[in-house]
């Protein structure tokens, strides 16, 4: 006699669909961005794109990630992923 997959100690037969095992799993990820928290819903994202979804205009500022300065040549090639803390810094001129 062949015995059926339990859960929770009911029997799953084998056409019934398991929720867990076929539902899509719903990834986010949470940065802060000059201490505002944004929401993504993926894992990981080029540092690139992220400043282009917040709306950050690129000219004249400098990224650091987790207090680590990014160069702008490697801003594409950077993966931003859950928790990592992005520091924006704008150009001033004048005196």
């Amino acid at each position: 006699m062949q015995h059926g997959v339990h859960r929770n100690g009911a029997e799953i037969k084998p056409n019934e669909l398991d929720a867990v095992s076929t539902a899509v799993r719903i990834i986010k990820m949470e940065i802060t961005v000059n201490r505002k928290v944004y929401t993504f819903d993926c894992s990981e994202m080029p540092l690139s794109e992220v400043l282009d979804t917040c709306n950050i205009a690129t000219t004249g500022i400098a990224v650091a990630v987790n207090n680590k300065i990014i160069r702008r040549a490697d801003w594409s090639t950077t993966v931003i992923a859950d928790g990592d803390a992005l520091t924006v810094i704008t150009a001033v001129c004048g005196g």
